[in-house]
């Protein structure tokens, strides 16, 4: 399975004395460096024990565009793909290989944000392996699961109370910048959902007996319905520091299945916490940022907290032409 990361922009323009949108640029080019990660983890509720799988998913490079006034329309569209890097022979060994894919959109308009996500991993490494097996010694390869599966996908819109005075596409993608440092209150839903397997259990063996009801858990299908509110902010304007943060909580539904076939349904809550953070400068001619954009998911299993974790962080140089 081929990896891959794209991203789609599609916005509005914002006028205001505090956001200048390029109006004389139509063309905005990029070339990032993009490091994916997942982590999927456990924790008893009652002996607080942990246990947590992570892919081994190497760094991406990733040209884009966007480009404005697309068919006449005041409207910016944009498009941006990553090409896998090779991984190290040694880090295949150490950690295993693993196959997947990392779709994300982003739809930004004057009031609010509209993004979407899909994300498939196969082949998991615990990381912290001791912790799992007591007789495991840092000399030998991470404990491995080649045929552990986990699926991440979801969507959440967001409102921007003050958009004259915080733009979100100049945090998202440069194509706007703050002209006075500014902020805005947020709120909004989201809907999600993660399924992860593994045919012969998800909890290792060594430490079943640590974690209740869920220790033979062997799938998980959450989906939850959020309920968000956060704070964006920058600070600066072609030098500058911003993002937004995130709260939502809200219902889920449980389906599980145990090791005997067993069915384990049921209602909860759910939480969710996300950020998107970014600093660097956005001039006239070019702009070069960090970006960080992460969000863990939050479940009621049958014993356990189940925690799903999502982070891209990315070195991006861009030009406006």
């Amino acid at each position: 399975m081929k990896t891959t990361l794209i991203v789609v922009f599609l916005f509005s323009s914002v006028a205001s004395a505090d956001v200048f949108d390029y109006p004389k640029t139509k063309l905005h080019l990029s070339l990032g460096i993009a490091n994916p990660s997942y982590n999927l983890e456990f924790q008893d509720k009652e002996t607080e024990k942990k246990v947590s799988f992570k892919p081994n998913a190497n760094s991406l490079l990733v040209p884009g565009f966007t480009y404005r006034g697309l068919f006449g329309w005041d409207w910016v569209v944009g498009l941006s793909w990553g090409f896998r890097q090779k991984i190290l022979q040694e880090n295949i060994v150490k950690f295993g290989e693993s196959k997947y894919d990392d779709f994300r959109f982003k739809f930004t308009f004057k009031s609010f944000l509209v993004e979407v996500y899909y994300s498939q991993f196969r082949g998991f490494y615990i990381e912290d392996s001791k912790g799992a097996d007591p007789s495991w010694d840092g000399s030998q390869p991470n404990l491995q699961y080649p045929d552990m599966y986990a699926r991440t996908t979801g969507g959440t819109f967001t409102w921007v109370y003050h958009p004259e005075e915080y733009s979100i596409a100049g945090i998202v993608n440069q194509t706007e910048r703050q002209a006075k440092s500014g902020g805005s209150w947020l709120s909004g839903a989201s809907i999600n959902q993660t399924v992860f397997s593994n045919d012969t259990g998800l909890i290792p063996i060594t430490i079943r007996d640590q974690f209740g009801v869920g220790q033979d858990l062997t799938k998980g299908k959450f989906s939850a319905l959020q309920v968000n509110c956060g704070y964006g902010y920058t600070l600066g304007t072609k030098w500058f520091v911003g993002g937004l943060i995130r709260f939502g909580l809200g219902a889920q539904l449980r389906e599980a299945q145990l090791l005997n076939s067993e069915s384990l349904d049921g209602w909860g809550i759910s939480s969710k916490l996300d950020a998107f953070i970014t600093t660097g400068y956005n001039g006239d001619d070019f702009f070069t940022v960090i970006r960080s954009n992460a969000q863990g998911n939050i479940y009621n299993g049958l014993s356990s907290k189940i925690t799903s974790t999502q982070n891209n962080f990315s070195i991006v140089l861009g030009w406006h032409i």
